[in-house]
C-alpha cells in the first residue's frame, strides 16, 4: 500500500489527518498553513519556486534613487534575483553635502 507524500514538501511520508511529514508538522509556520484534511487556502501554500530568489552577484555603489541604482534594480528584477544586496550603498550622502 502506497503512503501519501507530505502535501507541503512532497518528500516524506505524510501523517494523517494533516497530511504533513514529521519535519513539516513540527514547524509551526508550516503547520499553520494547513488544517486537518487539507489546505486552508491555496494562496496560503508557499511555493519554493515563487518565494526563493537568488541574491545579486555584486553590490551596487550608486546612490539610492539614482538612475544607476534604479537600472541595477531593474536588471535584478528581470533576472529574478533579490532586489537588494547586503553590501549595496544605503546612505544618502547627507554628511558630504552638509560638511
Amino acid at each position: 500500500m502506497d503512503t501519501p507524500a507530505c502535501q507541503h514538501c512532497g518528500h516524506f511520508r505524510a501523517w494523517q489527518p494533516w497530511q504533513l511529514c514529521h519535519k513539516c508538522y513540527k514547524d509551526r509556520a508550516i503547520r499553520a498553513l494547513y488544517r486537518p484534511g487539507g489546505l486552508v487556502t491555496r494562496e496560503a501554500r508557499p511555493s519554493f519556486q515563487d518565494t526563493y530568489r537568488a541574491p545579486p552577484d555584486t553590490p551596487v555603489q550608486a546612490w539610492p534613487g539614482s538612475e544607476a541604482k534604479i537600472r541595477a534594480m531593474e536588471e535584478r528584477l528581470t533576472a529574478k534575483r533579490q532586489l537588494f544586496h547586503p553590501m549595496d550603498r544605503s546612505d544618502f550622502g547627507d554628511d558630504e553635502e552638509s560638511g
